[in-house]
């Protein structure tokens, strides 16, 4: 299993305004739950430069997700990576992602539940593309562990 983060080759459009709410209590930090990454919000730095972005997927329309760039401190990159990793063959995958059902990624601020999941060698194959860019996404190009 490889991984790879979005590229600086791809077109990365400008990020639209965000409505943004309380920064959330101390307490509530984020946890992992199995392949689950419980209460996590990002936060209004974490796009600021030296940190990275990671693949999002969120549902879409017309039965598709969408693909997205998500930014995420340093820290939650590695962590995020090594947690795809540490599935090995049980999350077939060549590009390591998170579900974002309630598309918290999407709005600062926002608690919610982030899934690590996959997304599929196949995918690009049927595609014709040799990687992955953001827009629609087939659900069946996600792989989501068990638990």
């Amino acid at each position: 299993m490889t991984w790879a983060q979005p590229t600086t080759a791809a077109t990365l459009p400008t990020r639209s305004p965000r409505t943004y709410t309380a920064a959330p209590a101390e307490t509530e930090q984020p946890y992992w739950d199995g392949s689950w990454l419980m209460n996590y919000w990002e936060g209004a730095n974490d796009c600021a430069a030296g940190n990275s972005s990671y693949w999002v997927v969120q549902p879409g329309d017309n039965g598709m997700d969408e693909l997205k760039v998500g930014c995420f401190s340093r820290s939650w990159v590695t962590e995020l990576t090594n947690k795809c990793r540490s599935y090995g063959s049980a999350l077939p995958t060549d590009v390591c992602a998170v579900w974002d059902p309630g598309k918290i990624m999407s709005r600062y601020g926002q608690h919610g539940n982030l899934q690590i999941v996959g997304l599929t060698q196949a995918c690009l194959d049927r595609a014709g593309l040799d990687s992955f860019r953001q827009g629609a996404l087939h659900k069946d190009c996600v792989n989501r562990p068990a638990g």
